[in-house]
């Protein structure tokens, strides 16, 4: 076979991740003892608050995110023009043994993010799904030797503590 070709990724998805972010002991406190509820799944105990990271005692742990947020425009957009990107909403999800997230994408978000505040061994996994490829759908998919950035249709990420 000719070996003559180039094989070009096309559209990729970036995800965009950092460790050890700087969250002081006073808005983990203040995160954790905020007023929480049963989410509508009853998977889980979402905040009250849905803008959370707006509260004044949240300030640094809001500028540290911005800053990441930044780090993420720069680097995947450059915008040209005095764009200007704005946080809709900010919340927690508490989650027990044996909770879990149920799948879905943020349809009016152009960025969407998590932190990580308190996840041990037993947290599981961020499991994100390609709906795009048509490999995706189980009556098309094609068995693999190997998974590959064209065949995979998930992507595993293990949160760990104070993570964007």
């Amino acid at each position: 076979m000719d070996n003559n070709f180039l094989m070009i990724p096309m559209f990729p998805v970036p995800l965009y991740t950092a460790f050890d972010l700087e969250i002081s002991n006073e808005d983990k406190h203040y995160i954790f003892s905020t007023d929480y509820h049963l989410a509508n799944s009853e998977n889980g105990y979402i905040s009250k608050n849905r803008q959370l990271l707006n509260d004044v005692n949240l300030t640094g742990l809001r500028d540290t995110i911005d800053e990441h947020v930044n780090n993420f425009v720069k680097e995947v957009f450059d915008p040209k023009d005095d764009v200007e990107f704005y946080m809709t909403s900010s919340w927690v999800m508490k989650h027990r043994h044996k909770d879990h997230a149920n799948s879905h994408y943020h349809v009016n978000s152009i960025i969407s993010g998590i932190v990580y505040l308190n996840v041990d061994d037993q947290s599981g996994d961020l499991i994100f799904v390609n709906r795009n490829s048509t490999t995706h759908y189980p009556q098309l998919q094609i068995p693999s030797e190997k998974n590959t950035m064209y065949t995979n249709t998930r992507e595993y990420v293990k949160p760990k503590n104070n993570q964007i």
